[in-house]
């Protein structure tokens, strides 16, 4: 199983509980494998990290995602904070770019419905109000002042 692809240390405990495995003998053979580095938990949240934060997550969403795979929770957001800084993005440059991808969507709209609907979908994505905010002024209401607020913002 480790072979075929990462897993976390709760993943893999569970996978081998479900297929009928004793629990001390379970708990044995991740300690090796631990020990031997076939399994680790942070170089796994770290991996499932970089791919929410390149799918455009909000981190809030991604590190939900990566603590739901086994992963401790403070771990999860630490590794997520880490995506973020390598790919020289913050949450309001992610919020930007859901935003303008489901704008394209949104375009026979009128303003107002498609501020509305872009808020909800954003908010749903679990992006906070302020960045959501900033996004739809970059989006729907493009000039040049709102990139200076935008650019204000990620400083």
């Amino acid at each position: 199983m480790v072979a075929a692809r990462s897993r976390s240390t709760q993943g893999l405990r569970k996978k081998l509980l479900d297929k009928g495995e004793s629990p001390a003998i379970v708990d044995r053979v991740i300690a090796k494998l631990v020990e031997r580095r076939f399994v680790d938990d942070r170089a796994f949240a770290a991996a499932k990290a970089r791919s929410s934060v390149a799918k455009g997550r909000s981190s809030r969403r991604a590190a939900m995602e990566v603590a739901h795979s086994g992963v401790d929770r403070a771990v999860a957001a630490a590794v997520v904070a880490e995506a973020l800084d390598e790919r020289g993005e913050d949450e309001v440059s992610l919020c930007v770019r859901a935003a303008q991808k489901k704008a394209r969507s949104l375009a026979g709209l009128e303003r107002s419905e498609q501020r509305r609907k872009l808020y909800g979908y954003l908010a749903r994505q679990g992006f906070s109000g302020d960045s959501i905010k900033k996004a739809l002024a970059s989006v729907l209401d493009p000039s040049p002042h709102n990139d200076e607020l935008l650019d204000d913002a990620t400083d």
